[in-house]
């Protein structure tokens, strides 16, 4: 039998990986590898052996991009040096067998994007291996350039990022990156995708073909918790993220959110962000239950027709969401963006009015309203 290897970072990988193997790797075993990601560590490996879809689990603590300076030298003169000798691929596989043991296993590899390091280095083997890449969010929906990115020509990041990209090995800050030509892209809207130097494109969570029995009992067992959430008595679904990174003042915001909210609803469920920490605290007059962290917000949105939909901010599951075509309300404060501006918690800047209403009519037009509070 076939043999496939999936890269699992957070709860949105493993989530629609279940979709993929109930769609298309039913025939294959597989194994899992557990990254840590920026935030929330190594801990995916929990929720694979809940699955117990898999035969072996590996995990890998390295975070390539943070090594010693040293470490990291010697890794990209040895990168270096495979590159000019075109033997990129045999350095790819020394690389990636010091987590699996032996790449060459695997007929078939997957990862939720091509902009980790690990996950780079699998577009390399896509002349040999099936590649397939899933959906990472809004970051996907960009265009890619060979010479810029999200990082500042003058960070460290940018330059490792650029030549990484340049010798295709990796494309951190989504640099144009050649060897995706040999790779398959899953994306939930691949008609807004805008860099498509891929094999092929193809939907995310079509189901035409999936084992929906098989793909529903997954889910579950992974996530048992899902099942003590009460839709049916909600009236509303609160997605949302975080705003600790915009504004030093940002509960402000957030208890505008909630009063708006409070006078219009009596029973509502709240989705966070992961990175979100702020406090929702609705009193006594609101039932509130909260989703678990680690329950991906796509997992729940088959579950929420006819409820309404409110966003404190513009998110990736506004593009999840669009082929449900369910009407929401992203709420907006000019004061947010203004604070912002000065905020010495970030230099970055909260999402001005323009860039909000331009995410909603490319993703959600004609099924979503600004509401200014």
């Amino acid at each position: 039998m076939k043999k496939g290897l999936v890269v699992i970072y957070d709860p949105h990988s493993l989530h629609q990986f279940i979709w993929y193997k109930c769609t298309y790797g039913l025939e294959k075993r597989w194994d899992a590898l557990c990254l840590p990601n920026d935030y929330m560590g190594m801990y995916m490996d929990t929720y694979c052996n809940r699955a117990g879809v898999f035969d072996q689990i590996f995990t890998g603590t390295i975070n390539y991009i943070q090594l010693p300076m040293k470490e990291k030298a010697m890794l990209f003169a040895k990168m270096c040096f495979y590159y000019i000798i075109g033997k990129r691929r045999r350095c790819c596989k020394k690389i990636l067998d010091e987590y699996v043991g032996d790449i060459d296993n695997y007929d078939e590899l997957i990862a939720i994007c091509d902009t980790g390091f690990v996950s780079g280095l699998f577009a390399l083997l896509g002349k040999e291996k099936k590649v397939v890449y899933l959906d990472d969010g809004a970051g996907e929906y960009n265009k890619r350039s060979r010479w810029k990115n999200a990082y500042k020509i003058s960070s460290g990041v940018y330059w490792q990022s650029f030549f990484m990209a340049c010798m295709g090995y990796g494309c951190k800050g989504r640099f144009y990156f050649g060897p995706t030509k040999w790779c398959y892209k899953y994306s939930a809207v691949t008609s807004e995708m805008k860099y498509t130097n891929y094999k092929e494109m193809l939907n995310l969570f079509d189901m035409s073909s999936t084992d929906i029995s098989l793909y529903e009992d997954l889910l579950n067992r992974i996530y048992p918790d899902i099942k003590k959430l009460d839709f049916e008595s909600a009236e509303a679904i609160f997605f949302t993220d975080p705003m600790s990174g915009f504004w030093e003042d940002y509960q402000k915001y957030v208890d505008e959110c909630i009063q708006y909210i409070g006078n219009r609803y009596k029973s509502i469920i709240i989705k966070k962000h992961p990175k979100d920490t702020a406090t929702y605290d609705f009193g006594s007059d609101v039932k509130v239950q909260i989703v678990d962290n680690e329950i991906p917000a796509e997992l729940i949105l088959d579950r929420i027709k006819g409820k309404n939909i409110v966003f404190n901010c513009i998110s990736s599951i506004i593009i999840f969401m669009r082929p449900y075509k369910y009407k929401f309300e992203i709420l907006y404060s000019n004061r947010m963006y203004e604070g912002s501006i000065r905020s010495s918690v970030s230099k970055m800047k909260y999402v001005p009015y323009e860039k909000v209403l331009n995410y909603c009519e490319k993703f959600a037009k004609g099924y979503y309203k600004i509401v200014n509070i």
